[in-house]
């Protein structure tokens, strides 16, 4: 049996009843006409063909429930984004026409929404005269960053700031800086000047004397005491290491532990972030830890800057004086000691020969003798030989030119 064909709206993909109008697809044209789809052939009852989507104002349509059909369920929205004027036989927007609109020429004040909080005059949504810049870590300026911002002598406010503002804006700067290592911009409190390939610096001596006082508030120096010329300075960072490893909970080990620098051949710095660990250190001025088997000395003292560092390391020699006996041979090494004391009397320290432990290595020897017996050390040490010759070894001292 030959099956008739209906007329059908192709982009709609609905039945439509001969003599009715086609929609201009796009949402622009005008509504449908009030004709209803066919049924023959057909079950539309409980069909909710997914582009027929749900007319605005109404609920969501339930399962098993026939939805809107015909003109008001196909009707295109009658939006001014669609542009259109109203449907046939209407006027339009009639009353509803001026509802909510505003003159063209009125002013901004009459089409501001009501909900809209105007903020801080330095704070409003758009840039404003007089935002300032400076950065959020130092917690001033107005504009986004939060703040208010100083009203007084505007764009030279560095000028007006009082010393102990800037000494504490130097110490909250430096905590963050020694801590975690994010360093700050500092430029602020500096003066920089380039000479050729060269720049200079200088900071005021408020900023200087800040600098000073918040180091000796949290670093301590760690002076190593005995053979430690022969330990590396991965070594010295060990037994700091351990130290701190003594005292934190075990859990904290890898977290909390402080940042060293060298600052000698037998100096090291610390920055602990606990300061009870600094105030422990302090306390306890000596300490004696163990690694490898091998004893270490430390004595700990506030830091000291590179003058104060280099007057220790002169009132420690004050009292002694190092003397050093020159490409010594092994036939030699086991009397050196005895021919130097038969010289000068008794030796206060003698020193292993190697700079590195791992490297083990015979060259010269070196000794710590009173420095009130200076006048009796020899320029050589000789031994005769059996054949004739004479082993000489050279002995000098830390004043030889």
């Amino acid at each position: 049996m030959q099956m008739q064909m209906e007329d059908t709206d192709m982009e709609l993909h609905i039945p439509l009843q001969s003599g009715s109008v086609q929609t201009d697809v796009g949402g622009a044209g005008q509504a449908l006409s009030d004709g209803t789809p066919q049924t023959e052939g057909l079950s539309w009852g409980g069909f909710a063909p997914f582009w027929a989507g749900r007319p605005r104002g109404t609920g969501r349509l339930e399962s098993g429930a026939e939805g809107p059909t015909g003109q008001d369920r196909m009707r295109p929205p009658q939006d001014r984004g669609a542009g259109l004027r109203g449907t046939a036989g209407t006027a339009g927007r009639g009353a509803q026409k001026g509802k909510g609109r505003v003159p063209a020429n009125s002013e901004f004040s009459a089409r501001q929404p009501p909900s809209r909080q105007f903020l801080n005059p330095k704070e409003d949504w758009f840039p404003v005269d007089g935002y300032d810049s400076d950065s959020d870590e130092e917690g001033k300026g107005g504009g986004r960053s939060g703040g208010e911002a100083s009203t007084e002598n505007p764009g030279n406010g560095n000028a007006t700031e009082s010393v102990d503002n800037e000494v504490e804006q130097v110490r909250k700067m430096l905590d963050k800086c020694f801590d975690r290592m994010i360093i700050p911009d500092m430029s602020k409190f500096a003066k920089f000047e380039r000479k050729g390939n060269t720049v200079s610096m200088t900071v005021s001596p408020a900023v200087r004397r800040a600098q000073v006082e918040w180091m000796k508030d949290n670093a301590v120096v760690v002076f190593f005491q005995g053979n430690f010329k022969s330990v590396s300075a991965d070594r010295k960072e060990q037994c700091i290491r351990n130290f701190e490893d003594s005292i934190l909970p075990q859990n904290m080990h890898h977290k909390e532990r402080g940042r060293v620098h060298q600052e000698g051949r037998n100096v090291m710095s610390n920055f602990p972030r606990d300061k009870k660990l600094i105030e422990l250190m302090l306390s306890m001025k000596n300490h004696k830890i163990k690694v490898d088997g091998t004893t270490y000395k430390l004595t700990f003292k506030k830091w000291m800057s590179p003058v104060e560092l280099e007057e220790a390391k002169n009132a420690e020699e004050i009292s002694n004086i190092w003397i050093m006996a020159l490409r010594l041979p092994w036939l030699a090494a086991p009397f050196v000691r005895s021919q130097i004391e038969f010289a000068v009397g008794k030796i206060v320290k003698q020193y292993p020969p190697e700079r590195y432990e791992e490297s083990p290595k015979l060259n010269n020897l070196k000794f710590d003798i009173p420095r009130d017996q200076k006048h009796k050390v020899p320029e050589y040490l000789d031994w005769p030989q059996s054949n004739g010759s004479v082993i000489r070894i050279q002995v000098v001292t830390q004043m030889t030119d």
